[in-house]
This record gives C-alpha cells, structure tokens and sequence, in this order.
C-alpha cells in the first residue's frame, strides 16, 4: 500500500482531472473544504490543467431525491436515539450530495458493529456510507477486499495506522487489518466509499461475519 500522503496526493490529482467515481469527488471536494492544507497544491494542479479542465462537464447524479426517499424510508422506525449534539458542519459538497445535513439524517443502528450508519447506495461502482462511532468504541477488526477512503467529518479515531481527526483522510486496502475506535471524549462521524467488501477477521469477526455488513 502507498503511504498514507502519496495516495492522499494520487487521489488530489485524479479528483483536478475529474476522473474520479462520483463519491470520492464528493469525499475530496470535503476533505478541501474542511482542511485547508491540500488547497494551494490543488490550486496548482487547477492552474496545470487550465481550460480543460473548465471544460470538463459535472458529473449529475442521477434521481438523487428518489435515493435519499430511499434512505429515510429504509431508515423508518430504526433510528438510534443517540444525537449529535454539536452544531452540524456537514460540508457543503457532502449536504448537496445526500440532500440533507448529518444532523438530519436518521441513523440507523448496527447493533452488532455497535455503530450508527446509514448506506447512502451505490454509484459508479463505489458504495458510500455515513457512520458514527460512539465515544471509545469501535468496529470489529476487518480487512479490505479493495479499498476504503473515509473522511473524519467529526471527532476522531485510532486505527493502529494512525490518529485521524477532523477533515482529515484515512485510506485502507487488504494490506490493512485494523479497527477504528473513536477517542474517548466524542462520537466520529465518518464518510466511507468503498470500491468493495470488507472482511472481518479475528475470532469475534468470524462468529458474527453471517449477520452484519459493514
């Protein structure tokens, strides 16, 4: 696997070129309106580009309101009673993507994962997903099929790769087993787009790999 900064760059200069499945344009277009750190080497990137770059058309989702009317009546009568309590600062990338702040979706709980989610659906071959990680916990240890881009959106989390806080990037393949756990003093609320499943590993991941999907 690429270390962490190289991919993080490899992914900066797909997203200039547009050439990116259309979660992962949301997910970096985030991660830039979060963290202001990447934004003078994209700036630099755009310039490079010039106008082809203006030229390139917007990627459209198509019947975005018919996939979040999928969400919250797939979410109906299930969701975690657990708020977020902090003044919502959803990225404006990410709120025009799912047509509604992290505050006002209703998530729903994995009981066996211990986590709150919500599976916004599949585009482009990438499956994008919300999840929020109680204060000190975390999800059973796993590994990756193909690979997992997940942007902190709040909070922050350990994973024995690294410490991931707000606005930053971790980035996972099959060369990775780990577990993120959020740090003890506040919930992680995450943006994960996977390209394919995720494996549980370890002797609690096999017993209960029958009943869960993460």
């Amino acid at each position: 696997m690429l270390e962490q900064a190289d991919a993080i760059d490899a992914l900066m200069a797909e997203f200039v070129s547009g050439t990116l499945p259309t979660p992962l344009q949301v997910l970096l277009a985030s991660h830039l309106e979060m963290s202001r750190s990447n934004s003078e080497w994209v700036s630099n990137l755009e310039a490079l580009a010039g106008l082809e770059l203006a030229d390139i058309e917007p990627v459209a989702l198509s019947d975005r309101d018919a996939m979040l009317a999928r969400i919250l009546s797939s979410n109906s009568g299930s969701e975690s009673t657990s708020e977020v309590t902090t003044e919502d600062e959803t990225p404006e990338s990410l709120r025009h993507f799912i047509g509604s702040t992290v505050s006002d979706i209703p998530w729903k709980r994995n009981r066996f994962a211990s986590i709150d989610e919500v599976k916004l659906g599949e585009f482009d071959g990438c499956k994008a997903t919300l999840f929020r990680l109680p204060a000190g916990q975390g999800v059973p240890h796993h590994t990756h099929e193909g690979t997992e881009i997940t942007l902190v959106l709040k909070g922050a989390f350990s994973d024995g790769t690294g410490h991931y806080k707000k606005g930053e990037i971790s980035i996972a393949d099959g060369t990775v087993d780990h577990r993120p756990v959020a740090d003890q003093d506040e919930d992680c609320i995450c943006f994960a787009v996977t390209d394919a499943p995720l494996r549980l590993t370890g002797p609690l991941g096999r017993f209960i790999a029958p009943f869960i999907r993460i």
